[in-house]
């Protein structure tokens, strides 16, 4: 952290309870019968209804623009339901490509594989793998200069990996 950021006020913290989390699993559940669209659909509402109200205040003092923080959110999610085996992993990203901003759909459409290969590199062991993907993507985001950023990155990026997690159906 550079002097000048130290200078900065602290982000605000986001303010999410157990219910929030709830909330994110039972709406990916609702979804996990329909299509993909269905699927994709579910991920855009965790994002847009309860992550992004969530938090509100962070993000208008966060050093970085919703659009880049929206496309990270969505990507965390695939990165997950791609671990966990998701089925129609391309066919997920492409239903989601609409609902990331467009300067941004470049790093989205490279999909999981980029970020999972350096996070392999960086993780010690296979449990770690959750949080260094999300650091990983904090620390690209630039959060990590801001107090108070590397915190509600983490627990956004956090409910995120939740999400995608729960896309993922239980093995027969």
């Amino acid at each position: 952290m550079g002097f000048l950021q130290r200078l900065m006020p602290a982000l605000p913290p986001i303010e999410v309870d157990a219910t929030t989390r709830e909330a994110v699993e039972h709406r990916v559940q609702a979804a996990l019968g329909g299509g993909v669209g269905d699927r994709a659909a579910a991920l855009v509402a965790v994002r847009d209804e309860l992550l992004w109200p969530a938090s509100a205040d962070w993000r208008a003092k966060a050093p970085v623009d919703d659009g880049e923080l929206g496309c990270e959110v969505l990507l965390l999610a695939t990165v997950a339901a791609h671990l966990f085996g998701a089925p129609d992993l391309h066919a997920l990203r492409d239903a989601l490509v609409q609902s990331v901003a467009f300067s941004h759909r470049e790093r989205f459409t490279d999909g999981p594989e980029p970020v999972l290969r350096v996070a392999r590199s960086l993780a010690q062991r296979t449990d770690d793998l959750p949080a260094v993907v999300v650091s990983l993507t904090g620390h690209r985001l630039g959060l990590h200069q801001r107090r108070g950023g590397s915190e509600g990155w983490f627990l956004l990026g956090t409910l995120a990996w939740i999400a995608g997690e729960t896309l993922t159906p239980e093995p027969a």
